[in-house]
C-alpha cells in the first residue's frame, strides 16, 4: 500500500515541532522557519527571513568551519556550534543539518536546533564537582578506593596505592582496572 503524507501535514509537522528549524537557500538567506526558532533567536518571523545564517552564527567558534565542509561534502552534519539570539547572547546548540534538493533543482538546507544550555551547564557542574571530588580524595591521608554501583573499581587515591604497596598509582591502577 502507498500512503503519501499531504501537504498541509507536512506543514502542520513544520510548524508544530518543538525544535527550531529554519530552511535556507544556497545564498545564505533564510527562506522559512518555524514558531520555535522564532522564540529561540527572539526575532519575528519577517525579520528572521531578512537574515544570512551567518547573522546566527558565532563565527569565532572553532567548530564552525569543521561543520560547514562536513556539510557540503557529505551532505549532511550534526554537532554543537554557539549561536546568537537577537539581543548578542551567544547560545550552544546542538545543530542537525541536511541538504535538500527541492523539484525546481535549487539547492535548500534543512537546520534542525536544540538550545542545549541547560544541558552543558549541568555538564559543567558535574565536572567542577568531580574536580573538587577528586581534590579532596587526593588530598585525603587515609586509603580510598571509589568503585561503580556494580562494585566496579573507578579510581582511588595516593594513599591506596601506599596502604597496598603499590610502587606508584599507576602500578595500583593496572592491577585493579580489570577488578
Amino acid at each position: 500500500m502507498d500512503y503519501q503524507i499531504s501537504d498541509s501535514a507536512y506543514k502542520s509537522i513544520f510548524e508544530s515541532n518543538l525544535d527550531a528549524i529554519l530552511i535556507i537557500n544556497s545564498d545564505d538567506k533564510i527562506l522559512e522557519t518555524n514558531p520555535a526558532a522564532e522564540f529561540l533567536f527572539g526575532y519575528s518571523h519577517d525579520e528572521i527571513t531578512k537574515l544570512s545564517k551567518f547573522e546566527l552564527l558565532n563565527n569565532k567558534d572553532p567548530r564552525l568551519s569543521t561543520l560547514l565542509n562536513e556539510l557540503t561534502s557529505e551532505g549532511k552534519v550534526k554537532g554543537e556550534i554557539t549561536l546568537i539570539n537577537k539581543n548578542g547572547s551567544k547560545f550552544p546548540a546542538e545543530i542537525s543539518a541536511i541538504i535538500l534538493d527541492n523539484e525546481k533543482n535549487n539547492e535548500q538546507i534543512s537546520i534542525t536546533i536544540k538550545d542545549i544550555t541547560d544541558h552543558k551547564q549541568v555538564e559543567d557542574s558535574l565536572l567542577e564537582t568531580n574536580i573538587k571530588l577528586e581534590a579532596v580524595i587526593g588530598s585525603m591521608t587515609d586509603a580510598v578506593f571509589i568503585s561503580d554501583d556494580g562494585g566496579k573499581f573507578i579510581d582511588f587515591n595516593d594513599a591506596f596505592a601506599t596502604y597496598h604497596r603499590f610502587k606508584n598509582k599507576e602500578e595500583c591502577y593496572k592491577t585493579l582496572k580489570d577488578f
